[in-house]
């Protein structure tokens, strides 16, 4: 079964299964430090999310014809993007596993 969330202290919360903030909150937890109660969504659910909702071809569509130079260019398709995802339904196996957490 895959790995959607895990504890903030679990060992597999690295920088590939939790990102790099993520990975942060557990070195701090299990330094001792105190750290207000959650969970971490994994990288996994993020590309089962994508994957679900048929999001990469979407975004690589969308950032095709990005200029970096021009902000304006940006923001269009960070909105675009950010669209995409608002509009995307989480699967029922992740959704269930967040809520379970």
């Amino acid at each position: 079964m895959k790995s959607y969330v895990l504890t903030l202290s679990d060992s597999q919360a690295i920088l590939e299964t939790v990102g790099g903030k993520g990975m942060s909150l557990a070195k701090m937890i299990n330094a001792g430090l105190p750290i207000p109660g959650g969970f971490h969504i994994t990288t996994e659910a993020y590309r089962q999310f994508v994957t679900s909702n048929e999001l990469q071809t979407r975004i690589l569509y969308t950032l095709k014809d990005v200029d970096t130079t021009l902000p304006t260019s940006l923001e269009t398709a960070s909105a675009t993007i950010s669209l995409f995802f608002a509009d995307s339904k989480i699967p029922n196996d992740i959704a269930t596993a967040i809520t379970t957490a």
